[in-house]
C-alpha cells in the first residue's frame, strides 16, 4: 500500500452491514450528484464513498458480512448493475473513517472489493483510510502511521473553539490563547496558524480578537 498524492472528493454516507444505505435515502438527488461526480472525475479528482463516521451503529460481525457489503457497494456505487442511488456515476473507491473501535473484518471488505474490480477489469480502485487525531490510530492495522512517511513536513495548525456555546468542552478564552498559549506554539518551527470552530460565532469576535497575534 503506497502513498499517492491525489485530489479527492468524498461522498459521505453512513453504511453498516446491518442497515446499508438504500437508494431511497438519497432519492431525488442522485442525478444531480451524478453530474457533479462525473464533472470532478473529468478534472482528475477521485471521488470516494466514505464509510463509517462518529456514530456507533456500524461494523461487521463476520467476514461474510463484510464481503456481502463489498458486493452491495460494487453493485450500487462502483461498476455493478444494481439499484444505483447515484445513477450511472462510477466512484473511484472507498474511504474508511473508523471511529467506533470496531475495525474487525474490514480487510475482508477491501479484499473482496479488489477481487470484484479485478474480475470485471474495473479502473484503478482506491481504498483509503482517514486516521483520527490520536496518533497512531489503532484502527488502521498494519499500515498504522505509515501514511506520514510519504508526506512532506506538515505545518501545524492549532484548533480551538471560537465560542463557549458550541456544545463542546475545552473552550479557551481569547486572552488566555494570545497571552499564554500562542507564544509557546509559535516557537515550533512548522507552526502554521490557528483553526477556529465555528469562526463566525458571536459575529466573529473571537477571530477579530486573536487576528493580530496569529
Amino acid at each position: 500500500m503506497g502513498t499517492e498524492m491525489l485530489g479527492v472528493a468524498m461522498i459521505v454516507l453512513l453504511v453498516s452491514a446491518v442497515n446499508p444505505v438504500s437508494a431511497g435515502q438519497i432519492a431525488g438527488t442522485g442525478a444531480k450528484m451524478a453530474t457533479r461526480i462525473k464533472s470532478c472525475q473529468s478534472r482528475g479528482i477521485k471521488v470516494l464513498l466514505s464509510l463509517g463516521g462518529a456514530t456507533k451503529n456500524y461494523g461487521f460481525n463476520s467476514a461474510d458480512e463484510a464481503r456481502s457489503l463489498a458486493q452491495e457497494i460494487w453493485d450500487k456505487y462502483l461498476g455493478g448493475n444494481g439499484n444505483r442511488p447515484l445513477g450511472d456515476a462510477q466512484l473511484d473507491g472507498i474511504d474508511l473513517d473508523l471511529e467506533n473501535g470496531r475495525s474487525a473484518f474490514y480487510p475482508d471488505l477491501g479484499g473482496r472489493l479488489r477481487e470484484i474490480a479485478q474480475n470485471n477489469n474495473y479502473k484503478k480502485l482506491y481504498i483509503s483510510a482517514a486516521p483520527q487525531c490520536p496518533f497512531p490510530d489503532n484502527s488502521l492495522g498494519p499500515q498504522n502511521g505509515k501514511f506520514l512517511s510519504g508526506l512532506p513536513v506538515p505545518q501545524v495548525f492549532l484548533g480551538v473553539l471560537a465560542s463557549s456555546t458550541t456544545g463542546d468542552a475545552g473552550f479557551i478564552d481569547s486572552g488566555t490563547l494570545t497571552n499564554s498559549i500562542l507564544p509557546r506554539i509559535k516557537s515550533i518551527g512548522n507552526y502554521g496558524g490557528v483553526m477556529l470552530w465555528k469562526p463566525l460565532s458571536n459575529g466573529g469576535s473571537y477571530a477579530s480578537a486573536i487576528k493580530s497575534f496569529v
